[in-house]
């Protein structure tokens, strides 16, 4: 039987308003993200593959029980599109996506075009956000190794 190997890259971009502070205190905002990771794929399974990734912000340093702000995340569209994003093994693609939820059907995006953005109010010292990736499924792929890089926009 012959399978493909999947990796996504996680990679968080910083956009912020104010001072990168957690409220009340000295101390910054830290982020640290898992990668997405999916099972092997056989290739033209009839059922999709699915995996989960966390992105964590958290305050760090300081004193007086630090907060963190309001925070957004947002993904862009990336190489495909809002719709669908791809996976490469050179000149070869592998469609899936990325959801805000388990039940795979609010697509993580930059809040146009049908994505819908992650935010939070803060008030917590930490929170962690699950991303949902879904490789669809009856793919003809060659069997190989795919690879997407995703950022994911962080703004507080």
């Amino acid at each position: 039987m012959r399978y493909l190997s999947l990796a996504l890259i996680i990679c968080v971009a910083f956009h912020s308003a104010q001072a990168s502070e957690c409220s009340g205190a000295d101390g910054s905002v830290m982020i640290s993200a898992t990668p997405l990771t999916f099972n092997d794929y056989f290739a033209g399974n009839p059922m999709p593959d699915t995996g989960n990734f966390t992105v964590t912000a958290a305050c760090m340093g300081g004193s007086d029980s630090p907060v963190l702000p309001p925070l957004s995340l947002s993904l862009p569209p990336g190489l495909g599109s809002s719709s669908m994003r791809i996976m490469e093994n050179g000149a070869h693609v592998l469609d899936y996506q990325i959801y805000t939820d388990d039940t795979l059907i609010n697509v993580w995006g930059d809040g146009s075009g049908g994505g819908t953005l992650v935010s939070t109010s803060g008030g917590t010292q930490s929170q962690t956000f699950t991303g949902y990736g879904k490789i669809f499924a009856s793919q003809w792929a060659t069997v190989g190794t795919y690879t997407d890089e995703v950022t994911i926009i962080i703004t507080y």
